[in-house]
């Protein structure tokens, strides 16, 4: 823990995937929403899946490239805005067609985020310290991806898919402040 005192950067980093993790509570019902909205057969999700997988697929290639290339904090920076930009089309999809579209926003905002979560840690503090530095990322930040679909259950039950998909935007919106202006490029910092 003393890492978390002495590495502020590392600190706010970890700030913003507790964020991101938890916004993936939208992510997490974007199938039944559409269902359910669109009075599609359960069948139909088999499409969602298909969706998913090919975004991701295409998605590691890109960010896994762009990563390497610019630096892991720019495709999460990219990630979070395709998370607001997915979420806010939620908001507004008026066919299945359109939510196909919208959810394959969000799966490829989901690959960049898993891409650059895995990559990312290694980048910060010296050579010797990086298995704690991972080890930290993991263990830390899991309680948040654990609790986000409980957390989005129960909106949506109390409130509906839109009041959940509207939070799920607005902590995206703080996610990305909090990429892009309070964390350095950890490329750069050491």
């Amino acid at each position: 823990m003393a890492i978390l005192r002495t590495d502020k950067n590392f600190a706010t980093f970890l700030v913003n995937r507790g964020f991101v993790f938890l916004s993936f509570m939208g992510l997490a019902f974007v199938t039944v929403y559409g269902i359910e909205r669109f009075n599609l057969p359960i069948s139909y999700s088999a499409v969602f899946t298909g969706v998913m997988l090919g975004t991701e697929i295409v998605g590691y290639a890109i960010w896994g490239t762009v990563g390497d290339r610019d630096g892991y904090k720019r495709v999460i920076e990219a990630s979070n805005g395709l998370l607001i930009a997915g979420f806010l089309g939620l908001l507004f999809v008026k066919s299945f067609w359109g939510l196909c579209v919208v959810f394959g926003i969000l799966s490829f905002a989901h690959s960049g985020e898993y891409i650059a979560d895995q990559n990312i840690a290694m980048e910060f503090g010296k050579e010797a310290d990086r298995p704690t530095y991972i080890g930290m990322s993991k263990t830390l930040i899991g309680p948040f991806l654990l609790v986000s679909p409980i957390i989005g259950g129960g909106i949506v039950k109390l409130w509906g898919y839109q009041s959940m998909f509207i939070t799920a935007l607005m902590i995206s919106v703080i996610a990305f402040v909090i990429i892009k202006f309070f964390v350095e490029e950890p490329r750069l910092s050491n």
